[in-house]
């Protein structure tokens, strides 16, 4: 099966020695909020270092990345910047990468990768932050809409759970095959029927999509249920109401990622490590203390 590279961006020229310089990014897509957000502030932090900057999405395919990574490699890219792929998971891949002398980076590519430098987001430990945050607010029954791609962020979230003690319910679980705003509108109205006070999103576009499914049923966030999202899109402070999300915050992802591949590039040499990067829980207005409306009830 062949696969045709999909450049979405690709920036022009600079040059060192009369040779390009240019950094290669693969990531699974541009349409989530969290996505788009890393490769802007990757083409800014290029630019800013005379890099050109050429982007390709994979629309969550392997065979893709492995694509563009043998297409980068073959034209002699600077150095290639891996956003959330799976080719970490390709020993021989990386391997013939280190050989070619290509630097790699990856940034959330999980925390067990050994053949080159990454950026590990710790999301366990923000859905733990998250699940005791609701707890301590009076919700024990916690929903949770991901798509297809979400299983790994299900888990964490069933871990969290079990950390605080709380049943997880499958019934309360919605993973759809449409992504972004629309899997949070299919989710929400497939759970409406369910007993549940707080809903947990895979990410924040999908929170969007959740709400605006609750309120088409004249359902009140956050007062009836209240909703949390993951990775804090540049669009959560400006949504009404506020979104609480797990934020990730990816400029500060991207600053280290590419200082460390800027090291690679410049021939520095180290054993490869993966810098632990830990999200902080950020409140916003889609969360309600249940425990304070009992109270007021009686």
């Amino acid at each position: 099966m062949r696969f045709t590279i999909r450049i979405v961006w690709d920036f022009q020229p600079y040059r060192k020695n009369g040779k390009e310089k240019t950094i290669g990014v693969v990531c699974p897509e541009i349409d989530n909020a969290f996505y788009s957000q890393i490769v802007n502030e990757i083409i800014r932090i290029s630019a800013e270092n005379g890099y050109n900057c050429s982007v390709f999405s994979s629309n969550f395919n392997y065979s893709f990345e492995e694509s563009a990574t043998r297409y980068l490699s073959r034209t002699g890219a600077t150095g290639i910047l891996f956003v959330c792929g799976e080719i970490y998971k390709d020993q021989l891949m990386t391997k013939n990468l280190s050989v070619s002398g290509i630097p790699l980076v990856g940034i959330g590519m999980g925390n067990n990768v050994e053949l080159f430098d990454n950026v590990f987001i710790n999301e366990q430990a923000g859905f733990d932050d998250a699940i005791n945050y609701l707890k301590n607010l009076g919700h024990s029954k916690i929903a949770f809409i991901g798509d297809e791609y979400g299983k790994e962020r299900l888990e964490f979230f069933k871990k969290s759970l079990q950390k605080c003690e709380l049943y997880y319910d499958i019934e309360l679980v919605f993973l759809g095959k449409s992504r972004n705003f629309l899997c949070g509108y299919e989710g929400a109205n497939a759970l409406l029927n369910k007993d549940f006070s707080a809903l947990c999103c895979q990410y924040d576009d999908i929170v969007l999509g959740a709400i605006r499914a609750f309120k088409d049923k004249k359902i009140h966030v956050p007062e009836k249920i209240s909703v949390i999202g993951f990775e804090g899109a540049s669009y959560v402070n400006y949504t009404s109401p506020k979104i609480t999300t797990i934020k990730s915050n990816p400029k500060e992802i991207c600053s280290i990622a590419f200082e460390m591949l800027k090291n690679r590039i410049e021939g520095k040499k180290y054993p490869a490590k993966n810098v632990f990067f830990s999200p902080s829980l950020s409140i916003g207005e889609t969360t309600y203390d249940i425990k304070v409306s009992q109270l007021i009830k009686k």
